[in-house]
């Protein structure tokens, strides 16, 4: 048996307006019940922990409830102000991975951030992107961007 791993990409303030939210990240309430979901029937554990199953130095009966590792990827700052509070609440570890370049550069933003806020500007609700006409506003045709 391989532990599991979960990873998310960013956790949006409850604030963020209804519009802008696309479905792919939780709000930090959602985060909240994911976590405390995931505290009830696993045992989130750290990279290290993680590491050492998959080399079978440590074994799953170490633990009462099956081992997962939980994550972030690019190091959005939303997940320092939204997750990080949430997952010292639960007394959860977890691993962030970031993007190099913020470090070099704190005003960096990914291109798919860029694209994202964009589309969010738009004044024009429909565009036509390599032959296809994408309305803005419909969450299943932004995905498809």
């Amino acid at each position: 048996m391989k532990p599991l791993s979960i990873f998310w990409h960013s956790v949006e303030p409850d604030s963020l307006r209804l519009d802008y939210r696309d479905g792919t990240n939780p709000t930090a309430s959602n985060f909240r019940d994911q976590i405390r979901f995931l505290r009830s029937r696993f045992t989130p554990v750290s990279v290290i922990d993680f590491v050492e199953l998959l080399r079978n130095r440590k074994s799953f009966q170490a633990y009462r409830k099956p081992p997962v590792l939980l994550g972030f990827d690019d190091g959005f700052r939303n997940v320092i102000t939204e997750a990080l509070p949430i997952l010292n609440e639960f007394q959860v570890p977890a691993v962030f991975f970031v993007i190099g370049e913020i470090l070099n550069n704190p005003d960096f933003v990914p291109w798919f951030v860029e694209v994202k806020q964009l589309l969010r500007r738009a004044k024009n609700q429909k565009v036509v992107f390599e032959q296809s006409t994408i309305n803005l506003t419909s969450q299943q045709d932004c995905s498809k961007l």
